[in-house]
């Protein structure tokens, strides 16, 4: 999908929509967003990010000792809250997701550039002294004529 450089949250949310509309038709099985992710001004890497079904491996899961008694309660029900809030996170995660890939291309550009203008000044530096060096010898070529012919009038 092409995104325009300025992403509203809208579009992300038309986008979360749309892929949690696919998934509860069972159009598609998984939602899956690839992006490019900001580690610093030199180093940006290609990153996968699940989007649903959540992955919940990697979460902590408490001992039943460190559980809380009793039971929660939740009103509306938790169904409810997880059908209203889900989508939410969907359209954050590919707002922010997208956001970082776009931090990620301007570091990039930016980089390049200031290499760019490393190598353009290294030119002109270069330039700089083969253009010294030959306008020093056309002057020693013409003193050198000059006393030449200084010395042969005498």
């Amino acid at each position: 999908m092409n995104l325009e450089d300025k992403l509203d949250y809208s579009i992300a949310t038309e986008i979360g929509n749309l892929n949690f509309e696919l998934f509860a038709k069972n159009k598609i099985s998984s939602c899956k967003i690839i992006y490019t992710k900001f580690v610093n001004n030199l180093i940006q890497e290609v990153s996968v990010k699940q989007l649903f079904p959540y992955d919940s491996s990697h979460l902590e899961i408490k001992k039943e000792s460190e559980q809380m008694e009793g039971d929660i309660e939740f009103e509306p029900s938790a169904e409810i809250i997880l059908q209203r809030a889900f989508p939410l996170y969907v359209s954050s995660m590919i707002y922010v997701l997208v956001s970082l890939s776009k931090v990620s291309e301007l570091a990039s550009r930016r980089v390049a550039m200031e290499s760019a203008t490393d190598n353009a000044d290294e030119i002109i530096n270069d330039l700089n002294l083969e253009y010294n060096s030959k306008r020093q010898s056309v002057i020693t070529q013409e003193i050198t004529e000059i006393v030449a012919g200084a010395q042969a009038t005498n």
